[in-house]
């Protein structure tokens, strides 16, 4: 019996250990509202759709301008954190738009694993609700 408590504990033990996090980040799914009130709170925006993608619709004003997949879905992931990292502290939170919400998810998901952000916000319409609610955008040359 006592070995059994002893291996459970140690079970317990492991698992609580494996559950924690470096960082205690957070993905949050974000509306236009809530990416507005985290906007004017000076929370950086990373947009990480690709050029073709900005110039034919814009980006939020303030955008990080950094792509993550190509146009053939592959990333260079390394990478991207790296800038990332040089962008953004650690310390601080971050917000991801793509175009539906899609992509920004997926990277927000993976960032979230491998970062110590304390909240990853995902704008989980992304641009395209953005522009239908004719919010504004700017020339993404800018």
């Amino acid at each position: 019996m006592m070995a059994y408590c002893q291996s459970l504990m140690f079970g317990v033990a492991v698992f609580f250990l494996i559950s924690l996090k470096v960082g205690w980040a957070e993905v949050i799914d974000v509306d236009n509202l809530s990416l507005q009130q985290l906007l004017e709170k000076d929370v950086k925006i990373i947009d990480l759709r690709r050029v073709d993608e900005w110039m034919e619709t814009g980006v939020v004003e303030h955008s990080i301008k950094l792509t993550f997949f190509d146009k053939h879905g592959q990333h260079n992931a390394k990478r991207w954190l790296e800038t990332v990292s040089e962008l953004v502290e650690s310390q601080e939170s971050v917000i991801l738009i793509c175009h539906s919400g899609v992509r920004s998810r997926i990277v927000a998901n993976w960032l979230d694993n491998v970062s110590d952000y304390p909240q990853i916000y995902n704008v989980k319409a992304g641009i395209a609700k953005w522009i239908e609610k004719e919010l504004p955008v700017t020339s993404a040359g800018n």
